[in-house]
Formats: C-alpha cells, sequence, structure tokens
C-alpha cells in the first residue's frame, strides 16, 4: 500500500496488553506511526496508536479516542497516506450487522479522531466486512467480506476479497433503480463493470505485485541533512558514524529512563515532600544535564563522520 503497510501483529515493535493477538497492524509509510487491535480491561476489542520517537525508541501505546460514548468492537485499521482518513471494521452501534466499515478522521494538529461513521452499501451487510484498504499508487482497493462464505455448515472463516477501483466522489443510485438492491448486496460483482470495459491492465498490475517483498522496518530516525534522514545502519558511510550512532541512541534512551525517574520523583514530592527525595530530584537532575551534553557532543561528531565521506 502507498499508504503504508499492513503488518502481522507478531512484528509489532511494541508491547501489547495480551501479548498480541493473531491479527495484523498499520504502518505508516514512514514506520514512525502504527496502528492495531487489543481487548480493554472490559474484553473490547479497541483501537490503539503509538509513534516512534527520534531516537528509535516508540512512545507509550495509547488507546484511540473517538470522541462518542461507543461500546463497539474496534479492529483492521487501515489509514490514507493523507495521515487523518481512516477505514476501520467495527461492531456494534452504527452496524447494520456484524462488522461494518467505518471511516473516522484524524485531526493533523491535535491527533483526535472524529466519531467514525457507516460507509453504507455496497460495502457493509448484515454479514462481516472486515477490511477496506486502498493502494493509491496503483488505484486499487481490496476490500474483505464474508457475506457470500457463510452457508450451511461451510467455515466460518472463509471470506472474499474484492478488488475494486476507487471513485474520486461517491456514486449514489437513485432509490427507483430497480437494481438497486442487486447492487447493494452485491449480488453479481460484474454488474459494476463498466460496459466494453478492459480491466487487463489493472489485473497485471495486481499480479506483478510482490507479495514476498520485505520492507525493512526504520530502526531509528536521524536528520543527517535538510534532505537527508537515516533511518538504519546501513544507511552510515562511516564505521565511526554506525559506532557513534549506537552511542548516541544507548544515551538517549538513557536519558529518557531518567526523564520519567524525575517525574515520577515529583510526583512523589508533592504527595511526600522529604529532603531525601529533593536530594535525588538533584542528582537526577545533574546527570540528565550531563547526558545532554554527552548527547549533543555525539550528535555533532556523527555529523563530522559522515560529512567526511560527501
Amino acid at each position: 500500500l502507498s499508504a503504508g503497510r499492513l503488518r502481522s501483529l507478531d512484528e509489532l515493535p511494541v508491547k501489547t496488553p495480551d501479548g498480541g493477538r493473531e491479527q495484523m497492524y498499520y504502518s505508516n509509510e514512514n514506520d514512525d506511526f502504527i496502528l492495531w487491535a487489543d481487548v480493554d480491561s472490559a474484553m473490547n476489542t479497541r483501537l490503539y496508536e503509538a509513534s516512534r520517537l527520534n531516537d528509535g525508541t516508540w512512545h507509550e501505546p495509547v488507546m484511540v479516542d473517538f470522541g462518542d460514548d461507543r461500546s463497539n468492537h474496534d479492529d483492521y485499521p487501515c489509514m490514507m497516506s493523507d495521515g487523518s482518513t481512516l477505514y476501520i471494521a467495527s461492531q456494534g452501534e452504527g452496524s447494520i450487522g456484524g462488522y461494518d466499515i467505518f471511516c473516522s478522521n484524524r485531526d493533523s494538529q491535535t491527533h483526535e479522531y472524529m466519531s467514525p461513521l457507516n460507509v453504507g452499501m455496497p460495502y457493509n451487510s448484515p454479514y462481516n466486512d472486515f477490511m477496506l484498504a486502498i493502494d493509491e499508487e496503483n488505484g486499487i482497493g481490496w476490500w474483505a467480506t464474508d457475506r457470500h462464505t457463510r452457508s450451511g455448515d461451510s467455515d466460518q472463516s472463509t471470506v472474499t476479497i474484492y478488488v475494486f477501483i476507487p471513485n474520486d466522489v461517491r456514486v449514489n443510485r437513485h432509490i427507483d433503480d430497480p437494481d438497486i438492491v442487486s447492487y447493494a448486496k452485491m449480488t453479481d460483482y460484474k454488474m459494476t463493470w463498466e460496459e466494453d470495459a478492459d480491466y487487463s491492465e489493472i489485473l497485471q498490475t495486481i499480479s506483478e505485485i510482490d507479495v514476498d517483498h520485505k520492507v525493512v522496518a526504520a530502526e531509528f530516525e536521524f536528520p543527517i541533512s535538510s534532505e537527508v534522514v537515516y533511518r538504519n545502519y546501513d544507511d552510515f558511510k562511516t564505521h565511526e558514524g554506525t559506532e557513534l550512532m549506537r552511542d548516541y541512541l544507548a544515551k538517549t534512551e538513557a536519558l529518557n529512563d531518567l526523564t520519567e525517574e524525575l517525574s515520577k520523583l515529583r510526583k512523589s514530592y508533592h504527595s511526600n515532600p522529604s529532603a531525601a527525595v529533593v536530594a535525588e530530584i538533584k542528582s537526577v537532575k545533574a546527570q540528565m544535564q550531563s547526558l545532554m551534553s554527552e548527547i549533543k557532543e555525539i550528535r555533532n561528531n556523527i555529523y563530522k563522520a559522515e560529512k567526511s565521506t560527501r
């Protein structure tokens, strides 16, 4: 997907409350923002998100808040390349039946989400409609549902994956259209084809997609210049730069730990003031100051080492 990637949850770079579910997670194109589903304390399936910091570590995961009192089960997130449009599968309030596809928007400034809206038929049905993902680079949409696989004692884990060409503008059919029910149910997907249309090119594009292509996840994010950002050790041109980066990340992680420790000490002092806590706070702040000076020096040395190769 040009908007990012869908990966197995066992590759998730952060810890999940239940150790990870056998599902997938979404990672954006820069590998610095992820979304996935997990159960909350009430055993409801919720979406969680996390962002990668510049030192390569991940921010503590937070539950996605859609700003409403929904008690839905949310799953299968996929965000568009705009970093705002989010498609999810949700079961509960607003659902036609089972899981339905919903769409929400994430504010680029506040990072708050709008209440999800049901995208309607034909994407949704009384059955389970699990996922909608759009490959903007190739102009292809993917949509999974079990509506035509649930009969008798059939395997309930079977789904049908439809491929579609996304429209820039939603096309609504008139209520008097004699075929409106068939379109809504997706009785025959071929009825959606344009007359005399040739889909061979898009089918060829799909056949050429390399499903085994392995994307190397970013290990950190280090701007080496205004145009270049290093994200993996292989990006370094010098051995010196590589070793300095390891030291830089180690000390940055130590600084983060001290920052967290300082926050806890301040809370402790607020609830129970004592000279001992004051002494600890002073000690931690001194260590932080020393580390910040070291980190600054290492960063400058990385620039010098890599600049020597240009």
